[in-house]
């Protein structure tokens, strides 16, 4: 298990990504909308400890992200989008409760994985359930 401060979830589009932040407790702390533009979700979560842990959906150009937050020192972790659609349960889609909900599956130990890009496979079960 590797303990962490904070989880954070990433909604993904074409021209920004909006970020959903949970502190160790599993409350909110942070919401904010990032820009498309490089180096833009690297800065931002480089204010995050090492080894924070980031949800975020298999849709859409996702590649280039989960290299920004590698590079940012924090750890990808692959959501099957469908699955954690379902599992989140939003009748009222929007973008803030899809980021908000890739955090707390993610908090919770339950993001269903789509796998991970990185050399040794993270899941949130053994990176993130409350303990």
């Amino acid at each position: 298990m590797f303990p962490s401060d904070y989880t954070i979830g990433c909604d993904a589009h074409k021209h920004f990504s909006l970020f959903a932040v949970l502190d160790r407790k599993g409350d909110p702390v942070e919401r904010t909308r990032v820009g498309h533009v490089p180096g833009a979700i690297g800065a931002f979560l480089s204010q995050y400890p090492e080894g924070t842990p980031v949800a975020l959906e298999t849709v859409g150009n996702w590649y280039w992200i989960v290299d920004e937050i590698e590079e940012a020192g924090c750890i990808p972790l692959l959501a099957h989008a469908a699955k954690a659609k379902v599992m989140m349960g939003n009748i009222h889609k929007t973008d803030k409760l899809d980021a908000q909900g890739l955090a707390t599956l993610l908090y919770l130990g339950k993001l269903p994985s789509s796998g991970s890009r990185r050399r040794t496979s993270v899941t949130s079960e053994s990176c993130c359930a409350p303990g």
